[in-house]
């Protein structure tokens, strides 16, 4: 039964990508097997659109959504 949730979630997750990135669903399972990628290879499999950090995003957010560079940020703990 574990096994099903598992392989239902995991059919959810390259739904959710193929949709997302506009990939071929075979090529999306050839890499979503739970391996870990560098950025590198991420960006060259299209499932990322670049490699930076938090001023990077922060850059993108405020050329594309309008969001102040310089918007407060909380770090929440859990």
């Amino acid at each position: 039964a574990l096994m099903r949730v598992i392989s239902d979630l995991h059919d959810q997750f390259v739904a959710k990508v193929v949709a997302g990135r506009g990939l071929d669903e075979a090529a999306v399972r050839a890499v979503a097997d739970g391996r870990v990628l560098t950025g590198r290879q991420a960006l060259e499999r299209r499932l990322v659109d670049a490699i930076g950090g938090e001023p990077e995003a922060r850059a993108w957010l405020a050329a594309e959504k309008g969001v102040a560079e310089n918007l407060p940020v909380r770090d929440v703990k859990t």
